[in-house]
């Protein structure tokens, strides 16, 4: 007689114990296969079966002959109609076998029987494992730390298992998160019995559809060593890892039902959800608080276990928390299946089932709180004001900044050997051109212009700040000023032949260009003092350029191929409508670069600000942009965007100088102590502090204003920003020259070139005096309107 020690719903009828005592007695020498230790041992049949307590998908059952002491383990489908794709016991033994023989430790497979008539389904027996299963770690906070430091060992050795030998359990695909995304999503809406997705769950859901919230994992960030794809567990938890009795190594990692090839991060942030619970499955799962362990300290461990000798201190795994929302998207799903289970009565328990029913909304609505959470931390980083940056942009943000930290910040020691080497010999750095390759094939390219990137001027404004800590940066983005300004003014003004042979060469970084505007002999800063010369020849075929331009920037380059130059057609009409725009190839007979010009000493090489020599310069009469007297028109348009770039790139200047002076003051010593602890260097930082933080909302709100109601709108908000930015950016600057000491004149610092850069900016789009004449003119026009009402 077998006893039964089995839920009602899932006890064996007298045939099916018949049939699989049958079997077994048939397949005894593999069962008898895991007591290879004891050769003695021998199976007589089945004495008694006993059904574990959890394996609420799966029922598990121990299957024992008691006079021999034999016991194993027998998994099989549950009873009625089951969702398509679940409960697919073939792939779970098929795994299990297979990482056997690669050390992994998972019980010794038996045997795997498809014939439905044995038990009215299909199963499975393997190795009985002996040992402690927890539903969290247990002990004390050293011992809690050791196990989980082990789970986390044994799930980084999971991941290192090579694919090759895994032919046949899964494919890799790069969709893996939009796919099971779409199955989890599915399988949650399959399994309401009766009832409404709440509204936690269908948030939850549209976010992880949206694609753009996707992480996109960049393999460079980790040298490779982060596998794209392998072995994923899918339930990869504590209560799913057996320990050893008596030591904190684990001897088993069961229940693979979900197990699939995937992305490995889904298995840490299914173990870094845990970190996560709400109280309510705290208190039904009877789980404590797990102090001993955050995000930081999980992915650091995993990291340093997956990629061993490669892992650097500073690496970190970018937008964990999709990770962990996606984790919490999938048990919502399992346990919503659980449930719908135990209403129909097919679940392993009916009560627990229903119990775990209850706990779907309070997990979805605590996904969705990490969601907002750390929106609202990104969004903290602008001042704490939401600017409504879409879901593409912050996923386009994420891969800037992993790009920009593995090759501009890794890269910049590198830039200034290469710019003593080829920069100050006026020829092209060999890793700008290398780096923009590597941008142009990650998608990170044209970010300036909204036709190409889609992105707003606010959005591009929080990519400018970046690339303004390494002044060599935006180039590498084809980014780069003044071919920006040359783009959107092609973009939008040239003809059809003027793209073609300017525009799309600058838009794939092919050639540079400048803008010829200033000049020697006037007072530039006011545009109707322009005297260079735009004459079209009688035949109206080609246009004559006669003048002298000074401190054109980036006509040194030797890929500059083109400026556009600023210069009157006409003495005749009204002052704002004599100036016009045309293109000149820079090998132009005529077109004289007559020396570079320094700036406080330097030349700025390979880009150079240069003395122009227009002499009899003839262009053919279509190299005209618009029309005649339309460059005022031209020259508007295309500052107010351009102002935004120049100003989020000083404050990211800034921000880097600060940096560096925060990091000098904490290792300096004077006077018996750390020169951060001194007061008048408290004040200096936090002065600085201020002061960036004021200048970078004016410059957002700007970009804000230009996006909503357009660069007319904000006429006063762009000539504000080109005060005080430049402003703010060379106070901040000088102090953090000051704190470093005579070291802070040093070019070796990096802050004289910064200091030179944001003291450029004050006159390079106009000086300071023109734009708060602007400022000025535009705040009595609106007492002006009053007095004309009264």
């Amino acid at each position: 007689m077998i006893k039964q020690a089995v839920r009602s719903n899932a006890k064996f009828s007298a045939k099916e114990l018949t049939s699989l005592n049958n079997l077994l007695l048939k397949q005894k020498k593999k069962i008898l296969s895991v007591y290879e230790n004891s050769p003695n041992k021998k199976f007589t049949g089945i004495s008694k079966i006993t059904q574990c307590s959890s394996g609420q998908s799966n029922p598990t059952f121990f299957i024992e002959d008691e006079e021999q002491g034999i016991k194993i383990v027998l998994r099989k489908q549950p009873k009625g109609k089951l969702l398509k794709g679940a409960h697919q016991l073939d792939r779970e033994y098929f795994i299990q076998k297979e990482l056997y023989h690669h050390g992994i430790p998972v019980p010794k497979m038996i045997f795997y029987c498809e014939d439905v008539s044995i038990i009215g389904t299909t199963f499975y027996c393997m190795e009985c494992i002996e040992g402690r299963i927890m539903n969290q770690p247990e002990g004390s906070p050293a011992e809690k730390l050791e196990q989980y430091e082990e789970a986390i060992r044994v799930l980084a050795a999971l991941h290192k298992v090579p694919l090759t030998s895994l032919k046949g359990f899964g494919s890799v695909q790069s969709s893996y998160y939009p796919r099971q995304i779409h199955t989890w999503s599915k399988q949650y809406q399959l399994s309401l019995v009766g009832q409404d997705a709440n509204p936690e769950m269908q948030y939850l859901i549209e976010w992880l559809q949206d694609k753009d919230n996707i992480p996109t994992h960049n393999a460079q960030l980790f040298h490779d060593k982060l596998p794209e794809a392998s072995v994923v567990h899918g339930d990869f938890k504590f209560d799913n890892l057996i320990f050893h009795p008596t030591e904190n190594r684990i001897l088993a990692i069961i229940d693979w039902e979900l197990s699939t090839i995937g992305h490995p991060l889904a298995d840490v942030g299914y173990l870094g959800m845990f970190l996560h619970l709400p109280p309510q499955m705290k208190t039904i799962l009877k789980a404590d608080d797990m102090d001993f362990m955050n995000e930081k300290e999980l992915t650091t461990l995993y990291l340093k276990d997956i990629m061993e000798t490669h892992y650097e201190n500073h690496m970190t795994i970018p937008m964990f928390y999709f990770y962990i929302v996606f984790s919490m998207l999938r048990l919502c799903s399992i346990m919503q299946g659980v449930y719908a289970r135990s209403v129909k009565g097919n679940a392993s328990n009916q009560q627990r089932g229903k119990l775990i029913g209850t706990m779907v909304q309070p997990l979805a609505k605590q996904a969705v709180t990490i969601i907002k959470k750390e929106e609202k931390a990104e969004d903290a980083k602008h001042g704490g004001i939401s600017f409504k940056f879409s879901n593409r942009f912050r996923s386009l943000k994420r891969r800037f900044e992993a790009f920009f930290k593995e090759h501009i910040v890794a890269n910049d020691a590198e830039f200034e050997n290469q710019y003593e080497s080829h920069g100050k010999k006026w020829r092209v750095i060999p890793l700008i051109e290398s780096l923009k390759k590597k941008a142009k094939e990650e998608g990170l390219w044209n970010l300036f212009l909204p036709s190409v990137s889609g992105l707003k001027n606010v959005e591009y404004a929080v990519l400018a700040e970046i690339m303004g800590r390494y002044p060599w940066s935006p180039e590498v983005f084809n980014c780069n000023a003044p071919d920006t300004g040359n783009m959107e003014i092609l973009e939008r003004f040239g003809t059809a032949e003027q793209k073609k042979a300017y525009l799309e060469p600058l838009l794939l970084g092919d050639i540079r260009s400048c803008f010829s505007m200033t000049e020697p002999a006037v007072a530039s800063s006011d545009a109707l003092n322009i005297r260079c010369s735009i004459t079209q020849t009688s035949d109206g075929k080609f246009y004559i350029v006669n003048g002298r331009k000074h401190y054109i920037t980036g006509a040194g380059h030797p890929n500059c191929a083109f400026t556009i130059v600023m210069g009157k057609t006409s003495t005749k009409r009204s002052p704002h409508r004599q100036q016009s725009m045309v293109i000149v190839p820079m090998n132009a007979p005529g077109l004289n670069v007559v020396r570079p010009l320094d700036v406080f000493g330097t030349f700025d090489e390979p880009y150079g600000h240069c003395e122009i020599l227009f002499d009899n310069v003839k262009v053919p009469s279509s190299n005209l942009l618009l029309g005649e007297g339309r460059g005022f028109e031209m020259a508007q348009a295309r500052l107010g965007p351009g102002r935004i770039h120049h100003c989020m790139r000083a404050i990211g200047m800034s921000e880097r100088a600060l940096t560096l002076g925060c990091q000098r003051v904490l290792k300096r010593k004077a006077f018996g102590d750390v020169l951060a602890k001194n007061p008048a260097v408290q004040q200096v930082l936090a002065y600085s502090r201020i002061e960036i933080n004021q200048a970078r909302l004016l410059v957002l709100k700007t970009a804000y204003l230009i996006d909503t109601h357009g660069v007319s709108k904000a006429r006063s908000e762009v000539a504000e920003i080109k005060v005080a930015i430049p402003q703010m950016a060379q106070r901040v600057i000088d102090r953090m020259m000051q704190l470093h000491g005579a070291y802070g004149l040093s070019t070796h610092s990096g802050l004289p070139q910064m200091f030179m850069g944001a003291r450029s900016l004050r006159l390079a789009d106009g000086p300071d005096e023109v734009h708060l004449r602007t400022v000025a003119r535009v705040e009595l026009a609106k007492y002006m309107r009053k007095r004309s009402k009264l």
